[in-house]
């Protein structure tokens, strides 16, 4: 794995992972392991925000179709699909969940039960397989392998590209606080992408 870090007041882990497109695949793959630097507390100055709770965006990929769908080349929250994660101030450890961007508005579940859960230096996985023209699966794996999330979507279109989305921290631009939805502290997370044809 790789070392990605995001610095105080910024909304991108870095390195970034680059402008990538595919024209199509079987299997996109990541690995991650959060770490004790992502954790909240009362004192972080983010949780005055009301933003704790906001999905922080992990990897993903960005569908891209004709005509105005080409624009999810350059913009990430049209028609994507990605897994997101959060620190759980409540219960204490981390929720991990998919979050799908759509035109309309974004999908993401609200059931605790239906998160994976990762402690500091826990490590889990995320696939994306294509099922078919229009459909594809999100799975979420613990350490042990075992499947604690799947998800089947339907793209309103038939993409012809996919762009790879990379580890951005997300948040609430509207935001009341010190932060306005930025990341407010240093923070580092392990992660591995691999593309499977």
């Amino acid at each position: 794995m790789i070392v990605k870090r995001i610095y105080r007041g910024r909304k991108d882990f870095r390195p970034r992972e680059g402008f990538k497109v595919y024209g199509n695949f079987d299997k996109l793959v990541w690995e991650f392991q959060p770490t004790e630097s992502m954790i909240f507390d009362y004192k972080d100055g983010d949780i005055l925000d009301k933003d704790w709770e906001d999905w922080k965006k992990g990897g993903g990929v960005s569908f891209v179709g004709r005509g105005w769908n080409l624009l999810n080349l350059f913009i990430n929250n049209r028609e994507n699909l990605q897994w997101a994660w959060r620190w759980n101030v409540e219960l204490l450890h981390f929720d991990f969940g998919f979050y799908r961007n759509t035109a309309k508005e974004p999908q993401y579940d609200s059931n605790q039960s239906s998160f994976l859960q990762l402690n500091p230096g826990e490590g889990g996985k995320c696939i994306i397989k294509r099922v078919s023209t229009f459909q594809f699966q999100i799975n979420l794996y613990d350490s042990t392998g075992i499947s604690k999330l799947e998800r089947i979507i339907t793209v309103p279109f038939k993409p012809i590209a996919f762009k790879i989305l990379g580890l951005w921290y997300g948040g609430k631009d509207n935001s009341k606080g010190k932060w306005g939805g930025r990341a407010p502290k240093d923070m580092l997370f392990y992660w591995l992408f691999k593309r499977i044809k």
